[in-house]
């Protein structure tokens, strides 16, 4: 259980890393940009299906499906509510968003 939580934790770490590279780096072209979020993309969602959830379904077993969806509620509860709605600029849909506190 430590194992998974500490692994979970280097990969948060690496991702905040290469996401402040992207952000910092605003010289870059935006289609390196759109490259660089592509391919954090990819890789994260690998690790994920190809890596924990088989490990996590080993070690915990039906418990892991428990977490996974804990994990998830928590990720997209903070996403959603505590972090406002964030774009990288022209993509906007103020039309759409009813409230900051829709989602509550």
């Amino acid at each position: 259980m430590i194992e998974i939580l500490l692994f979970g934790l280097i990969a948060a770490a690496a991702e905040i890393l290469g996401g402040a590279l992207v952000v910092l780096r605003k010289d870059w072209p935006k289609k390196v940009q759109e490259y660089l979020l592509a391919l954090s993309a990819g890789f994260l969602l690998a690790l994920v299906f190809f890596e924990l959830v088989p490990e996590s379904i080993h070690l915990l077993g039906a418990d892991a499906s428990l977490y996974i969806i804990l994990g998830f509620g928590m990720l997209h509860f903070f996403e959603h509510t505590i972090v406002g709605h964030l774009h990288f600029g022209e993509e906007t849909h103020a039309d759409v968003m009813l409230s900051r506190v829709a989602s509550i």
